[in-house]
């Protein structure tokens, strides 16, 4: 007696239950397809609860005119642990009804309208229902019910005992929470055409409160957000990893029904919007403003019937006026925008804007058939602008940081007519503002904003390459999202992790822990990102790896994972590599020594380009698979043959197993050329290199050699190898990196062929010996430096000799030294003198200056010379490079082939990186330059000349001859190369000449500029100077192209049959220049006087022949 009385109901459905909505039979909305679901229903004292689940939830548009093409409005799937979509609805009878709908990884195309009606029949519906409570209530507190048993039912609210008893005057309501949780909306560029979506990733909360005066927004708020582009012609892209927002607020409506009037308020107290960086090319961020725009175009008409509307608002069919007011506050707390540019496949900085506003005001009051009456206020606006100097590799201020005060008012004008409106705007600077547009700035904006960065491809901000042989697992730290990372050599995005992470402003960076799969019970690592970084990581479990973290192409992060051994071949050809380790099998004799390694999976290799250029989009994947499929070397995963042998291809870096790791940053290894790059030829193992962690990068670099088959010793040379090791950390604590170069590389850096010989025959005719007194005590310790007069110095040991080759003298005759930090110079009797020997005495402080003058041999180009074709690169394996030198020579167009230089050493202990190399050429010295990179020596020239003009422009150089001009020498099809001649106010000059007319001087603008050339009176030109895109090899090469190009062009974008013509006014009709459409020519003068211009245009279908 007195027990509690009510129900409970619970059906269960294992296939896919469908529900059409609609407001009428004569007007469907939707399909709700509910797979594996569960429907429940209780009744009891306390209340009312009802609720229905299921693990998935597809939603589909059902009306019959919509703009959109795609159908599917939502798609949510739940796990095991969280069901897919969720409605819970409990109506106590003391407090709050409470109406929760959770969607867990909901994917929505967001088509506003159809969510607008769907809500709008939600509502009715809920209107219409008799359990319905958000009136004003006096409720009389009545002592608590008994808590009876739910057995496993849906309970109602009041049960849990959570909830306190409300006052004796409450205003009662009904608080409705929908979470959409880890889910991503899109919104397409065109209804029509949804190839591209901007996709908003993240978990949108929305909890309101209804109650009888209104609804108020008590969370409306974005969590873990990120912006990305989902494309069908580009991958998936990150553009912002962290985008959120906090709104809170309230909606009112007041209703006179008397004068037929409606009066609906939103205020937003509060709009939060953290810092945040995001990254587009000019054309995204105008496809965005085109998506938001056909957002508000919604994306049908409203579904909802007249007679549905007057059951569910009778006032809204009789409204006379219905008037709109929105009060929002809005903070943004920091935004930093780049403008992306493209080139070559990869994307590049262009501009970069921060802004910043701690509160904007904004007003809208808008009424029915009148223009809105907008206000915007800020305060205080922080901006600055910068743009990004590829050249110099910085970004350079446009609109360095300042402060702005502003407002915007527009209104319906007094006397005009609805529509017309008047616009007043207020914008003031708290203090002065500096601007600063420069040339390369101009140029930029005119790059970034073409038209031709539509389709950029767009790089990954964090990436994982995985070539330890062990999946690991990589989640973000206080985070539930994880992704595997498997063992192979592709890259695999990562965006994914730092979506709502990373925020712009923000102090702290993310931090990633990484986890073995295979051992739960290895130690994890944990890498912090934000800067480049090498963790080594012990797992005590199966060894110790390596975490790299490099930044190729910032902002782009890309986490290597690889053992703390790893070989870099960076010769050009592949090569096999064996480890070998201690054998505890088999005899005591052969456990002694070391055994090959068999891997018992395979070796992952990668491709060192990733670190470097960064990780390619699927776009310049694609081109570069297509391209890498017609060559010899594949790529693949390296497999150990019988012997143990692992194929390293070139440019790539090989992870060693765990198997041939003796500690950490140690092992034994042992390489050969591979079959194909030694023709077929099986060569020896090299001596055993042990790979040891150390401070210095060539304090354990030695050369190995592989011998040819003993069948083929007297045919074959042997094949050396210059290795060394790098790392970071001590012996105890440091990984290796085992880098192979071949013993020396020639690099050609110019444009044309370069012939090069080895070790050729010089003769030195000796023309005396002068001894001098240095200007320090007697020493053991004398260190001795010559000057070469080239850009290098020669050092000369204590008590031993040096010999400098090539010298040269300066115009006083001299060279000069520095002996103990005391410099000197020393003047030769012989003024040819251009070698010398110097042997050093400590003991009596002095040195013998051994002066020769050496020429090339009469068989300098007789023996066997090499061809180095342009941009390319040759290697020399079958010699050790110490006791190398080398000559070069070019040969023009015509077949001439110039003086060969003096021979440079191919190493040596110079602390010079360039050098001259002097060439003589029908009477002109031609001056070339060789930059030294470790064991590689670039060739290169600092001056290309190209002339683009289309006449017959001669590049003269004076001297070396009769007259007064010579012709320079063409070594390429169309570049020259451009002498160094300097005028007296030290810039340096060309001269340049119609053929038939007198030669001109210009000066060579500087990198980026552009200077004015009159060839003749009526051909004017410019030089204008550009730097050089050399590969990755030739990084670093000064080398500039100067071209001689029009200074009138014309350009042609008019319609597609109409062709422009242009003359000279007052000259013949013959003289008149006709572009074709889409195309440009060049415009010059035909007379001295009156240099006007006359346009016409005329139709291509009518011209004749």
């Amino acid at each position: 007696k007195g027990r509690a009385r009510g129900f409970r109901f619970s059906w269960r459905w294992r296939g896919e239950l469908a529900l059409d909505l609609a407001f009428t039979e004569a007007v469907p909305l939707g399909r709700l397809r509910l797979k594996g679901g569960m429907l429940g229903f209780s009744s009891l004292a306390t209340g009312t609860a009802f609720e229905i689940n299921c693990s998935s939830l597809t939603a589909v548009d059902l009306r019959a005119k919509s703009k959109n093409v795609v159908k599917t409005l939502l798609e949510a799937a739940g796990s095991e642990e969280n069901l897919g979509f969720l409605v819970k609805v409990d109506v106590p009878v003391d407090v709050d009804t409470l109406a929760v709908i959770q969607l867990q990884k909901p994917a929505m195309h967001v088509l506003p309208q159809l969510v607008m009606d769907l809500v709008t029949a939600g509502l009715s519906s809920w209107q219409h229902c008799t359990f319905r409570n958000d009136r004003a209530q006096v409720i009389v507190s009545a002592p608590p019910a008994a808590q009876p048993d739910t057995r496993g039912y849906p309970g109602a609210p009041g049960e849990s005992g959570s909830s306190k008893e409300p006052p004796a005057n409450d205003k009662r309501g009904t608080r409705v929470q929908v979470n959409f949780v880890d889910g991503c909306f899109r919104i397409a560029e065109k209804w029509a055409e949804p190839t591209e979506h901007f996709e908003f990733a993240g978990s949108v909360m929305i909890h309101i409160m209804v109650h009888a005066e209104g609804i108020r927004i008590e969370r409306f708020d974005l969590e873990g957000g990120a912006l990305r582009l989902r494309s069908a012609r580009r991958s998936l892209t990150t553009l912002c990893p962290c985008l959120e927002w906090i709104v809170r607020g309230e909606q009112r409506r007041v209703d006179e029904w008397a004068r037929m009037k409606r009066h609906t308020s939103y205020e937003l107290r509060s709009v939060i919007i953290p810092p945040y960086q995001i990254r587009m090319s000019a054309r995204d961020h105008h496809a965005m403003a085109n998506s938001l725009l056909e957002l508000l175009s919604m994306d049908a008409e409203s579904a909802e019937p007249a007679s549905e509307t007057a059951s569910r608002d009778p006032l809204a069919l009789q409204l006379v006026e219905n008037r709109l007011t929105l009060t929002a506050e809005v903070a943004i707390e920091g935004a930093e925008v780049q403008v992306m540019g493209e080139e070559g496949g990869h994307e590049w900085p262009g501009l970069r804007a921060h802004a910043r506003c701690p509160l904007l005001l904004v007003t809208v009051d808008s009424r029915q058939g009148s223009a809105p009456t907008v206000n915007l206020f800020g305060q205080e606006l922080e901006v600055d602008l910068w743009s990004h100097n590829h050249r110099l590799g910085i970004w350079e201020p446009v609109l360095p940081s300042c402060g702005w005060r502003f407002s915007y008012h527009t209104q319906r004008k007094p006397d005009g007519g609805p529509r017309d409106v008047v616009v007043r705007a207020d914008v003031k600077a708290i203090k002065p503002v500096k601007l600063l547009i420069s040339a390369p700035f101009v140029n930029l904006a005119s790059r970034v904003f073409k038209e031709s960065s539509s389709d950029m491809n767009y790089g990954h901000l964090l990436a994982g390459i995985n070539i330890s042989g062990l999946p690991c697992q990589v989640t973000v730290e206080d985070g539930s999202e994880g992704l595997v990372l498997t063992s192979t050599r592709q890259a695999q995005p990562l965006d994914g992790l730092l979506k709502g992470r990373g925020r712009g402003g923000t102090a702290t960076q993310p931090c990633l822990l990484l986890s073995l799969v295979d051992y739960p019970d290895a130690q994890p690592c944990r890498v912090q990102l934000g800067r480049e970084v090498d963790i080594p990581w012990d797992t005590n479990a199966v060894g110790c790896l390596v975490c790299r973290l490099v930044m190729p192409r910032p902002p782009q992060l890309v986490l290597v994972i690889s053992s703390t051994v790893c070989v870099w071949n960076k010769t050009p050809t592949d090569l096999e590599v064996r480890f070998l380790a201690p054998s505890y099998e088999g005899t005591e004799a052969a456990r002694k020594g070391l055994q090959p390694v068999l891997p018992s999976a395979a070796c992952r290799c990668l491709d060192a380009r990733l670190l470097n250029e960064g990780v390619m989009s699927q776009a310049e994947a694609l081109s570069l698979s297509s391209a890498a499929s017609s060559e010899a070397v594949s790529s693949v995963d390296a497999k150990a043959g019988s012997e143990g042998a692992i194929r390293l291809g070139a440019g790539q870096i090989l992870s060693a197993p765990a198997e041939a790791q003796l500690r950490m940053g140690q092992a034994v290894l042992q390489m050969r050329p591979a079959l194909a790059a030694a023709s077929g030829v099986s060569y020896e193992w090299s001596d055993p290199f042990f790979s040891v962690p150390v401070s210095s990068t060539d304090a354990n670099a030695i050369p190995v050699c592989s011998a040819p088959p003993a069948s083929m010793k007297d045919a074959l040379p042997r094949h050396w190898l210059y290795v060394r090791t790098t790392s970071a950390g001590g012996p105890e604590e440091g990984w290796s990196n085992v880098e192979v170069q071949a013993p020396f590389t020639i690099v050609n850096a110019c444009p044309c062929d370069v012939l090069c010989r080895l070790s050729p025959p010089v003769k030195r005719t000796k023309l005396g010996k002068e001894r001098e007194r240095l200007p320090v005590e007697p020493t053991d310790r004398m260190e001795l430096v010559v000057d070469d007069g080239r850009g290098g110095e020669v050092y000369v040991p204590c008590n031993g000799q040096a010999e400098v080759l090539p010298l040269r003298l300066d115009e006083e005759g001299c060279f000069r030294w520095t002996c103990n930090g005391k410099h000197g110079r020393t003047k030769p009797r012989w003024r040819s003198t251009n070698c010398i020997i110097a042997v050093l005495n400590g003991r009596l402080a002095e040195v013998e200056w051994h002066c020769f003058q050496a020429v090339m041999g009469s068989d300098a180009g007789a023996g066997e010379q090499l061809r180095i074709a342009p941009q390319s690169l040759l290697p020399a394996f079958d010699t050790v490079a110490e006791d190398l030198t080398v000559s070069f020579a070019l040969r023009d167009t015509n077949g001439h082939a110039t003086s060969w230089s003096l021979p440079l050493q191919a190493v040596t202990s110079k602390r010079s990186t360039t050098e001259l190399v002097e060439l003589e050429f029908k009477g002109m010295w031609l001056n070339l330059n060789a930059m030294r990179n470790g064991r590689e020596l670039v060739v290169y020239a600092r001056w290309w000349f190209v002339n683009s003009t289309g006449l017959d422009v001669r590049l003269l150089q004076p001297g070396g001859g009769p007259g007064p001009m010579h012709p320079v020498a063409c070594f390429g099809s169309k570049v020259c190369f451009l002498p160094e001649i300097r005028n007296d106010a030290g810039d340096g000059v060309a001269f340049v000449g119609l053929r038939s007319h007198v030669p001109v001087e210009a000066r060579v603008p500087d990198v980026g500029g552009a200077e004015p050339v009159n060839v003749t009176p009526l051909h004017p030109c410019c030089l204008r100077t550009e730097s050089v895109a050399l590969q990755e090899v030739m990084r670093g090469v000064p080398s500039c192209l100067i071209s001689l190009v029009p200074s009138i062009m014309l350009f042609n974008h008019a319609e597609q049959n109409l062709e422009v013509g242009i003359r000279q006014i007052d000259c013949p009709t013959d003289t008149a220049v006709w572009v074709p459409p889409g195309r440009s020519r060049a415009l010059w003068w035909s007379s001295v006087t009156d240099q006007r211009i006359q346009v016409a245009t005329r139709q291509i279908d009518n011209v004749t022949a």
